[in-house]
């Protein structure tokens, strides 16, 4: 009895562990990868892509040109970096990580594009190597260069010119240049010009009220009537000299006086002289012709002797100031060509 019970505890227990079991499938294989078209369409033939720039070959735009419009198009264009956007890896680093900007897919035989231009199947060179994404400073073959208007010359050989680049301004030639001044002080009474008036030497150029003037005018008639006193004792000496009257001192002295008048007068009409006019008006004279480029006197300003009330400059000839370091001075001689640039001309 108790054999029989054992026999059937047994089959129970095979019964229940048959039950549980499971069979677990074998994992599926993984698919292999392929390369994939940027617009989501079906993988790349192996023949359809461009090793050069890891892109399929009916999509490159780098090594067909023509496709560009096809992509602006459809909004898939990178102005910036001038590929598609959706193969721009410099603004969609993504990509390089998805391996959709990837070389081409190993075993994948040379497209026609990567072979040579006569069908010699010589590899194209790689023209991004070494370069980040998107940097277009290499073109992939003469044919691109002509596309996109890329002219060579032939290297010459020839002297190098060696420049000195200098802030430069232009100047009034300082000996052709007047600054006028009244010489003696007074108040301006009227101004005969304007900046900008053509003059010629002798034009008025504006009229004073001069105290010191009609002084320096008595001084001057003061010294011609010393010199015409003096000048007659010295020919009355000279005749009491010749009579045997007079004395050698009285001539001599006469002589004296008579050279001192002369010195006076010269210097009093000297000063005169450069006042013009008559009384207390004072006529201040062009002494050159030219331009007047400035004017610093007003009517009924009060102006000195030393001030300067207008500028006349001849402008067929002016003077260009370089302001050259001390450095590069060596390298300047007499006799070398300059070119003056001003923004205003």
């Amino acid at each position: 009895m108790s054999r029989s019970l054992c026999a059937v505890l047994i089959l129970l227990m095979a019964l229940i562990g048959a039950c549980s079991r499971r069979e677990t499938p074998a994992p599926a294989p993984r698919p292999a990868a392929t390369a994939q078209s940027f617009h989501g369409g079906p993988a790349a033939h192996p023949n359809d892509w461009c090793g050069s720039h890891g892109v399929p070959e009916s999509e490159c735009t780098r090594c067909n040109p023509e496709l560009i419009p096809q992509f602006q198009a459809r909004h898939d264009w990178c102005g910036e970096h001038g590929v598609p956007e959706s193969q721009c890896a410099a603004c969609h680093p993504e990509l390089l990580r998805q391996g959709i900007a990837a070389p081409r897919p190993l075993g994948a035989p040379p497209t026609p594009a990567e072979q040579g231009e006569h069908g010699d199947r010589t590899p194209r060179s790689d023209a991004s190597a070494g370069l980040a994404p998107g940097t277009m400073v290499r073109l992939a073959s003469p044919t691109v260069a002509s596309q996109v208007g890329v002219e060579t010359v032939t290297a010459t050989t020839r002297p190098l010119a060696d420049e000195v680049a200098v802030p430069a301004r232009l100047a009034f030639d300082a000996t052709r240049l007047a600054r006028v001044s009244a010489r003696v002080p007074g108040m301006v009474r009227a101004v005969a010009v304007s900046v900008g008036a053509v003059v010629r030497a002798g034009d008025l150029l504006l009229t004073l009220d001069s105290a010191a003037a009609a002084a320096t005018r008595a001084d001057v008639e003061a010294a011609r009537t010393r010199t015409r006193s003096s000048e007659l004792a010295l020919q009355r000496a000279r005749t009491l000299q010749a009579e045997g009257i007079g004395s050698r001192a009285s001539l001599e002295h006469a002589e004296t006086e008579y050279a001192a008048a002369r010195a006076s007068l010269a210097g009093f009409v000297a000063a005169g002289a450069a006042v013009s006019g008559t009384g207390w008006a004072v006529r201040v004279l062009s002494p050159r012709a030219g331009v007047v480029v400035a004017r610093a006197a007003a009517v009924g300003q009060q102006v000195t002797a030393e001030e300067v009330l207008v500028e006349v400059a001849d402008l067929s000839r002016m003077w260009a100031i370089l302001d050259v370091p001390d450095a590069q001075a060596p390298r300047l001689g007499v006799g070398q060509a300059v070119a003056i640039e001003l923004d205003g001309f």
